[in-house]
């Protein structure tokens, strides 16, 4: 059973005496204060670039190289030269969007989530319209809160798909895509497939190996680090992709894709926030892989457990609806991340008032628009988001509930 209790003495802001209830995990969770530590420490020994004989320098280079190492492990790349380094997820994207779609023309298709956030869904529009190919959209049920896959099939039969772009867990309503037989698929008619990761990497167990994506995307401060940017790129997907980058930078991956100065103390701030991932299982930190599967176990038998009280709770408030998947059979199926529709209030009313209890929440729509129009909310402004991290308790769960009832 993870020790949430000890956990939260790791974090200055969760050790207070009356501590915020932090509910807006999926916009950037609290940072324990090892990580912090390691940036500063860093930074404290002196600043250097790579490249240079000098002892600043070299720590530099050692830092990239640690934090290179740590990602493999955290999700199981073959090889740290699978991984690059840049400022955020979209930034990153950006850029990887512009090399892949470099030869794309007018009879060429990309494939779409309709639950994505736009930071995967932006890059691609814009190079379709730089290159007129097409883009083809999977929608979500209504009632399901999943994506259609029905057609899947028919659209790559009918298509000449080159690309496919998919979010591995909504970050607006917690549902995880089902993207095992759609990865095979894609591949099976000869598309390469990215992953946007940068929700789903808080809450589950991410194996690139095991999913066979050829690229994924991910943000450290979503998962407790520092505000950086993460790119899986598996070696064979990217052999003739041409990054873009300034002439004299290398060519070769990893280093192709991290554009000007490293954020280095970011990267001690990352190599910190995975060993302190590792640490939570209460063990010995003897292989880095092994305490991690350890570590996220319990963090998932934690969330369960917030997501089943929550779910529980909610069931009693008629004022409330989930836009999400509702049901305890589900559990598994959706992260701990709620997005709300308070009937009888809007939503960033009830954020104002959860503001002065103490409760920290977010409302709109997350950078994800076509959720909040096909539901038809833009005019309550947009939903409210509970997300959840495994440094939440049952407390507060009780206590957001009860505080969510008070507005009836």
């Amino acid at each position: 059973m993870l020790d949430v209790k000890k956990i939260r003495q790791d974090f200055s802001v969760l050790s207070t005496e009356n501590p915020p209830i932090f509910l807006d995990g999926p916009g950037g969770t609290q940072v324990p204060k090892v990580v912090i530590d390691k940036m500063s420490a860093f930074m404290s020994r002196g600043v250097g670039n790579l490249g240079g004989f000098y002892k600043s320098s070299q720590n530099a280079s050692e830092q990239m190289q640690r934090a290179r190492i740590l990602m493999q492990k955290l999700i199981n790349a073959k090889n740290e030269t699978e991984l690059s380094f840049g400022a955020n997820m979209t930034s990153l994207n950006f850029s990887l969007s512009r090399a892949i779609c470099e030869n794309f023309t007018k009879n060429d298709t990309v494939i779409l989530g309709e639950l994505d956030h736009e930071a995967n869904i932006s890059p691609w529009q814009i190079m379709a319209k730089e290159k007129n190919f097409s883009i083809k959209f999977l929608e979500f049920d209504k009632k399901s809160y999943k994506l259609k896959l029905g057609d899947l099939e028919d659209i790559f039969k009918n298509n000449n798909v080159k690309f496919l772009a998919l979010g591995l867990a909504s970050n607006i309503c917690g549902t995880i895509a089902e993207v095992k037989d759609i990865i095979k698929l894609a591949h099976s008619y000869g598309a390469k497939v990215l992953l946007d990761g940068v929700h789903f990497i808080a809450h589950k167990k991410l194996d690139v190996q095991e999913l066979d994506c050829d690229f994924l995307l991910c943000s450290a401060y979503k998962f407790c680090g520092p505000h950086l940017g993460i790119l899986y790129a598996k070696k064979s997907a990217i052999k003739n992709l041409k990054a873009v980058k300034i002439a004299p930078a290398p060519s070769l991956a990893p280093f192709c894709f991290e554009t000007g100065t490293q954020n280095f103390e970011g990267l001690a701030g990352l190599e910190a926030c995975i060993l302190h991932k590792a640490s939570l299982n209460g063990k010995d930190i003897k292989d880095i892989k092994t305490s991690l599967k350890l570590s996220m176990d319990l963090i998932i038998e934690h969330e369960n457990k917030l997501k089943s009280a929550f779910i529980k709770g909610l069931e009693k408030q008629d004022n409330i609806k989930i836009h999400g998947l509702s049901s305890l059979d589900e559990i598994d199926s959706r992260t701990p991340t709620f997005a709300l529709e308070f009937l009888n209030h809007d939503s960033k009313k009830v954020c104002e008032l959860l503001s002065e209890k103490n409760i920290c929440l977010g409302f709109g729509d997350f950078y994800v628009p076509r959720f909040i129009k096909k539901l038809n909310l833009e005019n309550k402004n947009g939903i409210v988001r509970v997300g959840f991290a495994y440094y939440n308790t049952l407390e507060e769960v009780e206590i957001t509930l009860n505080e969510f009832a008070n507005l009836a």
